[in-house]
């Protein structure tokens, strides 16, 4: 269940069954130099997660790791995907230069694609599952 205030605790961290989409560190810089620039992927934590009650839906959760003040560790966004229990599980290793991140849901067999071309507020862009023989992908690789 996402804690309906906008600050993530670290202990409330530890109740997501989380594996990190994208955990890169904003460059150190002032906190009135960092808000004043446009936000990029490098300012927030993504994590690819299902909820403790396994009746709600599994999401992407947006965390800004910007050291401005008031800022930091402040819960931004969810994004939601179809369905119940698709097991989060996987996702790309880093943030792919289109902008469009693959994760997956290891228990449905369902890939989801996330917009991420506006950082703070990522959209589900589409989803698919077995492909011509090709079923529960597991990690994934840009060729």
């Amino acid at each position: 269940m996402i804690c309906k205030s906008s600050r993530i605790a670290l202990g409330l961290i530890s109740t997501f069954s989380a594996s990190i989409a994208v955990a890169q560190s904003a460059a150190v810089q002032s906190p009135a130099a960092q808000s004043a620039l446009p936000p990029k992927s490098s300012d927030y934590l993504y994590l690819w997660t299902g909820s403790k009650d396994t009746t709600k839906t599994d999401f992407l959760a947006v965390i800004d790791v910007r050291q401005s003040v008031g800022r930091f560790g402040t819960l931004v966004a969810t994004v939601p995907v179809p369905g119940v229990k698709n097991w989060p599980h996987h996702s790309e290793h880093s943030m792919p230069a289109d902008g469009r991140l693959f994760v997956n849901g290891f228990g449905s067999g369902q890939t989801f694609i996330f917009d991420m071309t506006n950082p703070a507020q990522p959209k589900l862009d589409g989803q698919f599952g077995d492909i011509a023989g090709m079923m529960h992908p597991h990690s994934f690789l840009r060729l």
